[in-house]
C-alpha cells in the first residue's frame, strides 16, 4: 500500500525549510465567510425574500455551514422558511424554517440530497431568503446571515 501526498502534506511533512510554515489559505483552501446584515423596516411581507448576497462565479457552496441569527425581531411566528439562488422560489438550498422571533443563532440546514460541496457556480449567484410570518416583525431590528462558500 503506497501513501500519497497533497500538496499541502507535502510541506507540512517534508519541509524545505522546517521552520518555514504555509500560509494560512494553503492549509485551509479559500474559504470566504460572508456575514450580512438585513435591518427589518417592519413592514415586511409573508413571502418576502431577502437578497442575502452575491457569491462569485466558481464558488461552491458550503450550505452546511451556513447560519441565520436575528435579534429578537419581535412580531409572531417569524422565520426565515428556505434559502435558495432564485427569488421566485428561494427553496433549492434549504427548506428548514429558522425562527427568528426571539433571539435566534441557527445553522441552515441543506435539503436533503445536497452535496457537502456544491458544484461550482456557473455565474455570479445571488443567494435569497425567504420571510414567512403571522405578524410582521419589529422596524429596525438587525437579521445576520452567515455565508461560507469557497473559491478554485
Amino acid at each position: 500500500m503506497a501513501t500519497l501526498y497533497t500538496n499541502v502534506s507535502t510541506q507540512q511533512l517534508f519541509p524545505a525549510n522546517p521552520a518555514q510554515r504555509l500560509e494560512g489559505n494553503t492549509v485551509t483552501g479559500r474559504d470566504e465567510i460572508l456575514t450580512a446584515t438585513y435591518t427589518t423596516s417592519g413592514s415586511e411581507a409573508t413571502n418576502d425574500v431577502i437578497a442575502v448576497a452575491v457569491i462569485p462565479a466558481g464558488a461552491r457552496l458550503l450550505v452546511d455551514q451556513w447560519r441565520v441569527a436575528g435579534v429578537a425581531l419581535g412580531g409572531t411566528s417569524v422565520v426565515i422558511a428556505s434559502m435558495g439562488t432564485t427569488a421566485a422560489n428561494a427553496n433549492e438550498l434549504s427548506t428548514t424554517s429558522i425562527a427568528v422571533t426571539a433571539a435566534s443563532n441557527s445553522a441552515v440546514t441543506p435539503i436533503a440530497g445536497l452535496p457537502e460541496w456544491s458544484a461550482p457556480l456557473a455565474a455570479n449567484t445571488t443567494i435569497y431568503a425567504k420571510v414567512t410570518h403571522s405578524g410582521a416583525p419589529t422596524a429596525n431590528r438587525a437579521l445576520y446571515f452567515r455565508i461560507e462558500y469557497t473559491l478554485p
